[in-house]
């Protein structure tokens, strides 16, 4: 009688590891898409001239990333867009909406309504 309850304590152990690596797996996918949902493509930089940055500023407006921007660099809203003294960059949007930044620029993308 005593070994069967081992038995059962290990098979009930083994459902638990079982459960546990599924809900782990359901919660790393949904936080997957949290971060997806919550950083939006909007767009697409088509043409960029010297140096143009992608900058990230945290909730509480702190500067937290800064990435320079090539031609077909995904464009994500609530980003801010910067170009320097000689920059230059042209962006398409889902839309296909294009504009032009010039120099010494900044553009915020904080809000952006699509719909098709």
């Amino acid at each position: 009688m005593k070994h069967m309850k081992i038995k059962n304590n290990f098979l009930s152990h083994q459902s638990t590891k079982k459960f546990n690596l599924k809900l782990f797996v359901t919660l790393v996918g949904f936080s997957a898409g949290l971060l997806a949902y919550a950083q939006e493509e909007i767009g697409v930089a088509a043409a960029v001239n010297t140096t143009t940055t992608d900058n990230f500023y945290d909730p509480s407006g702190m500067f937290a990333e800064r990435r320079l921007i090539e031609e077909g660099y995904k464009i994500i809203q609530d980003r801010t867009i910067e170009t320097d003294e000689k920059g230059k960059a042209q962006m398409i949007l889902i839309d296909g909406t294009a504009f032009t930044i010039g120099p010494n620029s900044k553009v915020i993308l904080d809000k952006f309504v699509y719909n098709p």
